[in-house]
């Protein structure tokens, strides 16, 4: 949050910003003007549909593209925006021993038979306690969800580094499904709110 990491004077670079060389100072490459709030959902879905597909068309130019397919609804748009490439996507899913996991799992070998794609299942290889530190040492104790961070271990310690890899992480930011009902509209946020 707020660009804060575990290092004194150290910060994140948000997304949508790029480090200006000339003078060190973040700068944002996009909204640069105000938002149009009157665009229709259909036209949003349809321009990011449009960036999604771009990109998975580029990281396949030159080889397979790993995607991961969970049972959540990131990782299935991004499969659905891959339709015309499917011949060069490799279809993987982590096999996290817990209930998500075990739904993940079962819902993204479900999507894969009935539309015959190829898949496969990675089984969970759990991570030593010298492992997960070397892992929270080389991503500057950023990952500390400990779901995610013996998951991204588990998983990033065994693939092929050369082959591109895609993702639905984080997308349920978007969807402010974690964010709780704090009254909008009767009150502002407070930065208390955005802590909790």
């Amino acid at each position: 949050s707020f660009g804060m990491t575990s290092r004194r004077g150290v910060q994140r670079l948000h997304p949508n910003h790029y480090l200006d060389l000339m003078n060190w100072s973040p700068r944002r490459h996009w909204p640069t003007a105000p938002l149009d709030y009157h665009v229709y959902p259909e036209d949003a879905v349809e321009v990011v549909s449009r960036v999604i597909k771009r990109h998975i068309i580029a990281a396949t130019r030159r080889g397979p593209l790993d995607l991961a397919l969970t049972g959540g609804h990131d990782s299935r748009s991004i499969l659905s925006c891959a339709r015309e490439q499917l011949d060069r996507v490799e279809l993987f899913t982590l096999e996290i021993p817990d209930n998500t996991g075990r739904l993940d799992v079962e819902l993204a070998t479900r999507i894969a038979a009935r539309h015959r794609l190829s898949h496969h299942v990675l089984p969970y290889l759990p991570p030593s306690r010298a492992e997960l530190d070397a892992w929270l040492w080389r991503t500057g104790s950023s990952i500390s969800e400990p779901r995610g961070w013996s998951a991204s271990f588990a998983y990033s310690s065994r693939r092929d580094p050369r082959i591109p890899e895609m993702t639905g992480v984080a997308g349920e930011a978007a969807r402010v499904a974690y964010w709780r009902d704090c009254g909008a509209g009767k009150r502002a946020l407070t930065p208390g709110d955005l802590v909790d």
